[in-house]
């Protein structure tokens, strides 16, 4: 018959150890960078963006209102007035 003998539990390398370490420090490394950065800010600066999205460009300036057009406001007023 099979006799089956216990095994030891295998050990994790020394290799694997170190690189969940590394990997570990360099987390928090980066998290710390940057909420040291986050904090750093000061309130009141304008931050300036690389990104070509439209909703991160310029503000889009409105058009002024042709003379004869009638706004909501004008809209809802005429119709207080007609009660």
């Amino acid at each position: 018959m099979n006799i089956k003998r216990e095994r030891s539990a295998a050990k994790k390398s020394r290799l694997e150890n170190e690189v969940i370490l590394a990997v570990v420090i360099l987390y928090l490394l980066l998290s710390g960078a940057l909420l040291a950065i986050h904090f750093a800010m000061p309130s009141g600066t304008e931050t300036v963006t690389s990104s070509t999205s439209p909703s991160h460009g310029e503000p889009v300036r409105k058009a002024p209102a042709a003379p004869n057009a009638k706004t909501a406001a004008d809209t809802t007023a005429a119709d207080k007035n007609k009660n």
